[in-house]
């Protein structure tokens, strides 16, 4: 489940597909309000604040969130992008709103993801780098939300420490039954999205928080120099023909930069050019090293909400 498609090419984004199937689920039910008789204003009134107290309030949005990891801010077809289809991000895109001068807090994913659910910067709530947990007493967003009457679900990447965790994010019910060893994230995506999909079909009276954190287009970004023994199972599944055009990388994704960062300038290596894709009130959120705005310069990581919805 690749998290676009180039054209021509058969894969698709298990995003974009997850958003698709999501259109098809149940509307949720809503709740019927209270229309007291003039004659019992006073003591309906009375009735009515009491109860409000004591209950959620009626009439809230579902939220349901997802994350991509290695995503572009252009990496959309709605943004402009010719060698990607992501036609249901497209429609959300154009029948909401998209904040296209966004950016993560950290060019990490752990960093960022902290900094989203915590509302707070990175060195406030101890994650400087991957692979470490919140500050305890940071209170994250699954809590408020369940606080608040909500019921809370979480699909996929954490990174908080553990990258695939089957409980222990605070606030939320984890839908995690799977794990990333030795799998490419495009397969660790599906097994996400039906999770995601099992949770959304559940009957419910309260309004739900699903997260829903996909890993690609972290894949293909495997081939921009990073060592890893899937590398070969990615150009297998991605590897374009020669003939094909491949899309211009920023400036600091070209051999020569990679090369420097790497070995401080002194090393010759040879580093193929790659392609990272791109990957819902439905918010969409990418972490990507590089974001390339719209005047072509590179403007570091970006966060996107891409649109909201009344649902």
């Amino acid at each position: 489940m690749a998290p676009a498609a180039f054209h021509g090419s058969p894969h698709r984004c298990a995003a974009d597909i997850f958003i698709a199937q999501r259109r098809t689920l149940p509307a949720p039910r809503k709740t019927q309000g209270i229309k007291p008789s003039p004659r019992w204003l006073a003591v309906a009134a009375a009735a009515l604040t009491a109860a409000r107290a004591a209950e959620p309030p009626p009439h809230r949005p579902n939220i349901l969130l997802i994350t991509t990891d290695q995503q572009r801010l252009d990496a959309m077809s709605f943004a402009g992008s010719p060698w990607c289809r992501t036609p249901h991000m497209d429609s959300i895109a154009s029948n909401g709103v998209c904040f296209l001068k966004s950016y993560c807090p950290f060019p990490l994913c752990s960093p960022s993801r902290a900094a989203l659910h915590a509302g707070r910067p990175p060195h406030e709530i101890g994650v400087d780098r991957n692979d470490v947990p919140i500050a305890p007493g940071v209170p994250i967003s699954g809590e408020i939300f369940s606080a608040a009457g909500y019921d809370t679900g979480y699909a996929g990447k954490w990174h908080l420490p553990e990258v695939y965790p089957s409980n222990g994010i605070p606030g939320f019910e984890v839908l995690n039954r799977t794990s990333r060893r030795h799998r490419l994230a495009r397969d660790v995506d599906e097994d996400t999205m039906n999770a995601a999909i099992e949770f959304l079909r559940r009957p419910r009276e309260r309004p739900f928080y699903l997260v829903v954190s996909f890993i690609n287009p972290h894949d293909i970004c495997l081939l921009a120099g990073e060592d890893s023994a899937l590398t070969p199972r990615v150009w297998e599944l991605y590897g374009p023909p020669s003939e094909v055009e491949l899309p211009a990388l920023p400036p600091n994704f070209s051999a020569e930069a990679i090369v420097a960062q790497r070995a401080g300038g002194a090393a010759r290596a040879t580093i193929g050019t790659s392609r990272c894709g791109g990957g819902t009130a439905t918010l969409i959120f990418g972490w990507s090293r590089t974001s390339t705005d719209r005047s072509g310069e590179c403007s570091g990581r970006c966060a996107k909400p891409v649109s909201r919805s009344g649902r």
